[in-house]
C-alpha cells in the first residue's frame, strides 16, 4: 500500500512539472520584430514601419501562405490587417498573388484594397514585383524565404524590359539616417544593386553608383512621411558618383527619395529609395546670459571638435595593476577632456579621469579594455561637450 501511494505521489508530481514545462513553452513563442517598407516605381505604398510577427501569425490569410515559416507576406498581411483593417476573407484585395511553380507570385499590393495594386502607372506588363532583405536582393519567391528577427524587407516595383535594353537596378542611399546643422551641406549616395550571369549561370551579384538620378526632399511629418515631385522642396541630381547635395535653412526632419526615368520616358529604371534627415540648429550657447550692467550678452561659445587619434599603451611591470597611458590629439576650442573605459566596446562606459593635458596615467589588472575621450568646453557654469572619439581596444596582459 504504501508503494502504491508512493507511486501515485510520483506521477502526481510529474504530472505537475510536464504542466508546467508545457505551460512555460507555450509562453516562450517566436517573436520577430521586422522593418517593412514598401516602393512602387513612383511612389510609396507603405513607408517604413515596424510589423511584430509570432507563431500566432504562421498562417495563410486566406491567400495561401505557408504555415510553418514566417515570411515577407506574412508581414506584408499582418500590416494590411493591423493598419487596414484586412481580414482573411478581403486580404486578397490588398495583396494580389497567384501561384507558381515557384511560390506565390506577387502581381499587386493595393494600399487601400479597392485598385489593381499594379506596380506601374502604365499597368504594363512587364513591370513586376520583387524585394530584398537587408539590402540583398533575395533569390526565392516571397513566401519562401523565412524571416528573421531585425530584418530589413524592402518591396518594390520595377520595369524589367525583355529583352534588355536598359538596366534596372534596386537602389538605395548610403544612410538611413542623415545628422546635419543648419545651412551645412548634406551630402548623400545613391547605390544600385544588381547581379549578371556567368558562363555557367552562376548569378554574380554587383553594385554601381547611380548617375543621373533626380533626388528629392520634403518636410517629413505625420501627415507626410514620403516626397513625390509635387511636394518636393529641394531637388538635385546625383553625379557620376552616385552624390548629391542639400542644404537645409530650417531645422526640421526632411524626408529623401530618388527616381530615374527610362529612354522612353515612362517607366523608371531604379526603385524608389528612402531615408530621412534630420537637422538641427548649431550647438552655439551664450556664455553668459548678461553682463555686469544687466545688458543679455551676445557672444557665443562653440562646442568642441571631436577627438582623433586616441591611442593607449600598457608600461612593462611585473605588478598585478599595470600602468596605461592614453593620449590624443589637441582639438580646438576645448577647456579639457574626459576620459571614458569600459570592458564591452558599444555600453556601460564610465569616467575615469577629467583632464586639461592631452595625456592620461591610470592602473589597471589585466583585462580587455575599450577606451574613448572627449572634449569639454566651460559654458559659465556648465560644459559643452563636443563628440566621442573612435573606441580604440587595448589588452593589458
Amino acid at each position: 500500500m504504501k508503494h502504491t501511494k508512493k507511486l501515485v505521489s510520483l506521477l502526481l508530481t510529474f504530472v505537475m512539472v510536464m504542466s508546467l514545462t508545457n505551460s512555460f513553452v507555450a509562453k516562450a513563442a517566436t517573436t520577430i520584430t521586422v522593418t517593412l517598407r514598401v516602393e512602387q516605381d513612383d511612389a510609396s505604398v507603405i513607408t517604413p514601419v515596424t510589423v511584430t510577427l509570432t507563431e500566432e501569425d504562421q498562417k495563410d490569410f486566406g491567400i495561401g501562405l505557408p504555415t510553418d515559416k514566417l515570411t515577407p507576406l506574412h508581414a506584408l498581411a499582418k500590416y494590411f490587417t493591423e493598419k487596414k483593417g484586412a481580414t482573411d476573407e478581403t486580404l486578397s484585395k490588398y495583396i494580389i498573388a497567384s501561384p507558381s511553380e515557384y511560390g506565390l507570385y506577387l502581381t499587386g499590393i493595393s494600399a487601400d484594397g479597392n485598385s489593381s495594386g499594379n506596380p506601374s502607372t502604365n499597368a504594363q506588363s512587364d513591370v513586376y514585383w520583387s524585394y530584398t532583405v537587408n539590402n540583398v536582393y533575395a533569390s526565392v519567391s516571397m513566401d519562401s524565404y523565412e524571416l528573421k528577427d531585425k530584418d530589413s524587407v524592402v518591396i518594390y516595383g520595377l520595369w524589367s524590359p525583355w529583352p534588355a535594353e536598359e538596366e534596372t537596378l534596386y537602389t538605395s542611399f548610403d544612410k538611413v539616417v542623415y545628422e546635419a546643422e543648419t545651412n551645412q551641406t548634406v551630402t548623400v549616395t545613391l547605390t544600385g544593386y544588381g547581379a549578371k550571369y556567368d558562363e555557367n549561370f552562376n548569378s554574380v551579384p554587383f553594385s554601381k553608383a547611380i548617375e543621373g538620378a533626380t533626388v528629392m526632399a520634403a518636410e517629413y511629418n505625420e501627415t507626410t512621411t514620403s516626397v513625390v515631385s509635387g511636394s518636393a522642396i529641394q531637388v538635385a541630381t546625383t553625379d557620376a558618383k552616385g552624390n548629391a547635395s542639400f542644404t537645409f535653412k530650417e531645422a526640421k526632419s526632411y524626408v529623401l527619395s530618388a527616381y530615374k526615368k527610362a529612354k522612353d520616358g515612362s517607366h523608371y529604371v531604379i526603385s524608389r529609395p528612402y531615408a530621412l534627415v534630420h537637422v538641427s540648429k548649431p550647438n552655439y550657447v551664450t556664455d553668459c546670459p548678461t553682463i555686469n550692467d544687466g545688458t543679455p550678452n551676445t557672444s557665443v561659445a562653440k562646442k568642441p571638435a571631436k577627438v582623433k587619434k586616441v591611442k593607449a599603451r600598457v608600461k612593462k611591470s611585473k605588478k598585478t595593476k599595470k600602468t596605461i597611458i592614453i593620449s590624443w590629439k589637441k582639438v580646438k576650442n576645448a577647456t579639457g577632456y574626459r576620459v571614458y573605459i569600459s570592458k564591452k566596446q558599444k555600453k556601460n562606459f564610465k569616467k575615469v579621469a577629467t583632464t586639461k593635458k592631452t595625456k592620461v596615467t591610470l592602473k589597471r589588472k589585466k583585462g580587455t579594455y575599450f577606451i574613448k575621450v572627449r572634449a569639454y568646453k566651460k559654458n559659465g557654469t556648465k560644459n559643452l561637450f563636443g563628440s566621442y572619439s573612435k573606441v580604440i581596444k587595448l589588452k593589458v596582459k
